[in-house]
């Protein structure tokens, strides 16, 4: 990770994930973090991935982790938790290893996995504008 990335993109970054700026910002932004923050390759992180089985979608997917993008979790968390278990328990199904779910509207990230038939929350993060390095850390 770049200190450059983190001195000068990573203060403003969580100023907008803090604010809940939007299911595509939040898109955005959570892909710059994984780009520059991690180091990851854009080939290595799918979008839009259609899983014709359940009748869906992943917004974001990145090695084992499912990415679920949300406008407001505090009004949306239902549809999270209709969708992440049918997201999860096929990703699961087609590799046959186990996946970890992120659904996200910036200022909170919850995740999750799917283990014994249910969804299951691990842990939650809150954003603070100037606490970049710990959203990095629990990422």
């Amino acid at each position: 990770m770049s200190n450059q990335w983190r001195r000068d993109n990573l203060p403003e970054i969580m100023t907008r994930l803090a604010a809940r700026p939007g299911h595509e910002a939040v898109r955005t932004l959570i892909g710059d973090i994984l780009r520059n923050g991690f180091g990851i390759a854009w080939s290595e992180i799918d979008h839009e991935v259609r899983l014709p089985r359940v009748h869906g979608r992943i917004d974001t997917m990145f090695a084992g982790t499912v990415f679920e993008f949300k406008r407001d979790l505090r009004q949306e968390l239902g549809d999270v938790e209709r969708k992440l278990p049918d997201y999860l328990a096929e990703r699961e199904r087609q590799t046959e290893r186990k996946f970890l779910g992120i659904a996200t509207d910036g200022a909170t990230f919850i995740a999750y996995e799917w283990t014994n038939g249910a969804l299951a929350e691990i842990s939650r993060h809150v954003t603070r504008a100037d606490q970049g390095p710990a959203l990095l850390a629990w990422l």
